[in-house]
């Protein structure tokens, strides 16, 4: 019996009759198997929850399938920015891969307190120098920031923090 079985069925009480027949691994007194609930819950669970008048609530996640589209010629850039907080402390990092998917090389910066748009902003700017450094031709340009695509899509900044990168990303892009 788990320790919350215990201590509900030492009290007495109302909801002791409640539980009375049933312990809260899913099983009645006699041993016999408690069918599931939709929550995936066995009843002794669930009535242990609605008795402390704990809504149940579930929800479910499809998952979605995930794949990498190679560039047709030159190289992508991968990038991704964060802030811990928005604003709080941020950095971005990015690779460069070839049309085989094989690593070319990378970067990983802090960039102190910000928020997560402006580490977006920062990581394709830091990836773009990258590139440049490194005389490469980046085709594709691989976001998790609907924001930060949409931004350089239309050629207006997301924000007026980002000012100082963006001038020179536009540039870098035309």
């Amino acid at each position: 019996m788990t320790m919350l079985g215990s201590i509900l069925r030492a009290r007495s009480g109302p909801w002791e009759e409640h539980l009375k027949g049933y312990n809260l691994r899913g099983s009645n007194d006699l041993g016999e198997k408690v069918a599931d609930n939709h929550w995936g819950l066995h009843n002794g669970h669930a009535a242990t929850l609605q008795m402390f008048i704990i809504p149940l609530a579930v929800s479910i996640k499809l998952p979605s399938p995930v794949s990498w589209i190679p560039p047709s010629d030159g190289y992508c850039l991968n990038i991704d920015g964060a802030s811990k907080g928005n604003p709080g402390l941020s950095g971005g990092e990015g690779c460069i891969r070839d049309k085989h998917g094989a690593f070319l090389c990378g970067f990983s910066f802090f960039y102190g307190m910000g928020s997560s748009t402006v580490a977006e902003v920062r990581a394709v700017y830091d990836g773009l120098r990258l590139e440049k450094q490194r005389n490469l031709n980046i085709s594709i340009l691989y976001s998790d920031s609907h924001t930060t695509l949409q931004a350089i899509s239309a050629g207006r900044f997301p924000h007026w923090a980002v000012f100082p990168w963006w001038r020179r990303l536009l540039l870098w892009l035309i």
